[in-house]
């Protein structure tokens, strides 16, 4: 019984005229106080057992995580064994968006004319798509398709003037249109870079020339 209701109880004593009036009165605050004691009880009991939340029997709030690629609510205690490699804490993000186009997927995408070559590609091999001479390895586009030239007048021009249409060392090699400006030479094909063509220029001697647009 707090202060308050003790000094009422006093003051109702004291102005009770009989012995049996303050017994009943008494008696009353006395069942009162029981009745509110055992409310009291049963709404602790109540919350008690609401407190607990989500069904958990633990009564601590379940922590989300990452797990395998699904999100889950788990609690606590559990956290830890559910946890592995690529698992993180909180909800899985978006999946990532997929890998852009490469030159080595072997599918026609980005810029490429045709698949895995042309635009920022390497440039294609004859009779592969293209749209201009440099998606092209023989620098030769020929109604949409990469061409072998014949002759120099088939060939463009570029920086360094008009192409010409070079043989390769090897017969059995296509032409190609090559630019007028050579790399040094050297005593054989195998020294040259892969983004030039070989021309035997003299005796032992080897020129690596860049494709026609290429400078």
């Amino acid at each position: 019984m707090d202060a308050d209701r003790f000094e009422t109880l006093l003051r109702r004593l004291s102005t009770t005229p009989t012995r049996r009036g303050a017994l009943r009165l008494l008696s009353s605050t006395a069942l009162t106080g029981l009745l509110s004691l055992g409310t009291l009880s049963a709404d602790a009991k109540k919350g008690g057992k609401g407190k607990k939340g989500k069904g958990n029997k633990h009564g601590h709030e379940k922590v989300t995580i990452c797990h395998k690629g699904q999100t889950m609510d788990v609690p606590p205690p559990a956290v830890k064994g559910h946890l592995g490699h690529g698992d993180s804490l909180g909800p899985c993000s978006a999946t990532p968006p997929p890998p852009g186009p490469t030159c080595v997927d072997r599918v026609k995408n980005g810029s490429e004319t045709d698949v895995d070559c042309g635009g920022s590609c390497q440039r294609c091999a004859n009779d592969l798509k293209c749209v201009s001479q440099d998606d092209c390895a023989s620098a030769l586009c020929v109604s949409g398709a990469c061409k072998a030239c014949v002759a120099d007048a088939d060939c463009g021009i570029d920086a360094a003037g008009a192409c010409h249409c070079n043989i390769h060392d090897i017969a059995t090699q296509p032409r190609v249109c090559t630019s007028q400006t050579p790399a040094p030479a050297f005593d054989n094909c195998d020294k040259c870079p892969d983004d030039t063509f070989c021309v035997r220029t003299d005796l032992g001697e080897y020129t690596c020339y860049q494709p026609c647009g290429a400078v």
